[in-house]
C-alpha cells in the first residue's frame, strides 16, 4: 500500500543502508539483456554487478548499464566461464562456482538454485577473471554512487530487513522502468517501474523470486518519497 505524501518533504541522505545486505541479493536486468543470463555476483561489493549469457555457442557478460563488456566462443581453451563452474542437471542450472560466496559449496550436498520464469541461476564474477571482473565493477559504481535523496520515511524503511532495497537498485529502476505521472498527483513527481529480482532462500535451495519494484521520485532534486517491492 502507498503511504501518503506531500511532495514538500525535506530531502535528506541516508547514514545506513546504502549498501546491499549480505544475503539479501536483489537484481535488476538492464534492457536488452535476456531473462536467461546468470546474474554474477560479486563477493567484493556484495552485489550484483553483471550477467552472463550464452547462445548458439557464444558466451557474452554484460555490465549494469546493459553494455556488452566480453564475448567469446564456447570451446576455446581459454573460456570466460570454467566449465566446471555451472553444473546442468535436468536443463536447469543447479549449483555454481568454485569461491561464489559462502551460501554454495562444491563439496557434500549442494545447495540448489532453481530457475524460474526464464530465470538462470546465479555465479560468482571471480569466474569471469579479473580483467572483466574489474569492468563490471566500475561500471556498478558508476551506477552505485549517482546519488538518491530521501525524506524520513523512506530513510526509515531503507533500514527495514523486509523493505530494504539497496540505492542502486532504486537507481536502476529509475534508469530503466517505466515512467508515469505520480498517482498521488504531486507536481515534479513521477513513479518507476520495473520487474526487480531478490535471491530468497527456503531451506537448502535458492530461488530467484520475482517482483515488481515501484519508485517515486521527486525530480527536481531527486529524492525518493515511496518506494516499495510486491
Amino acid at each position: 500500500m502507498t503511504e501518503p505524501y506531500t511532495g514538500k518533504e525535506s530531502a535528506v541522505r541516508l547514514t545506513h543502508g546504502a549498501q546491499p545486505r549480505g544475503g539479501s541479493e536483489f537484481a535488476v536486468w538492464p534492457k536488452g539483456i535476456p531473462l536467461s543470463a546468470i546474474p554474477l555476483y560479486d563477493e567484493e561489493t556484495k552485489a550484483v554487478i553483471g550477467f552472463y549469457h550464452e547462445s548458439q555457442g557464444i558466451t557474452r557478460i554484460f555490465d549494469l548499464q546493459g553494455r556488452m563488456v566480453a564475448m567469446e566462443e564456447v570451446g576455446l581453451e581459454t573460456p570466460l566461464i570454467d566449465p566446471l563452474d555451472i553444473f546442468l542437471l535436468g536443463g536447469s542450472i543447479r549449483a555454481v562456482t568454485k569461491g561464489a560466496l559462502s551460501l554454495f559449496s562444491r563439496a557434500g550436498a549442494r545447495a540448489t538454485v532453481r530457475a524460474s520464469a526464464g530465470m538462470a541461476a546465479f555465479l560468482s564474477s571471480r569466474a569471469a577473471g579479473q580483467a572483466i571482473g574489474h569492468s563490471l565493477r566500475l561500471s556498478f559504481r558508476a551506477v552505485a554512487r549517482k546519488q538518491l535523496n530521501f525524506t524520513s520515511v523512506t530513510a526509515r524503511h531503507m533500514a527495514e530487513a523486509g523493505r530494504h532495497v539497496p540505492v542502486h537498485i532504486l537507481q536502476q529502476a529509475i534508469e530503466t522502468g517505466t515512467r508515469a505521472a505520480d498517482p498521488q498527483g504531486v507536481a515534479g513527481a513521477y513513479r518507476y517501474v520495473t520487474k526487480m529480482w531478490k535471491l530468497v532462500k527456503s531451506g537448502s535451495e535458492y530461488t530467484w523470486k520475482e517482483y515488481t519494484l515501484e519508485v517515486v521520485v521527486r525530480e527536481a532534486d531527486w529524492t525518493v518519497l515511496h518506494f516499495l517491492y510486491r
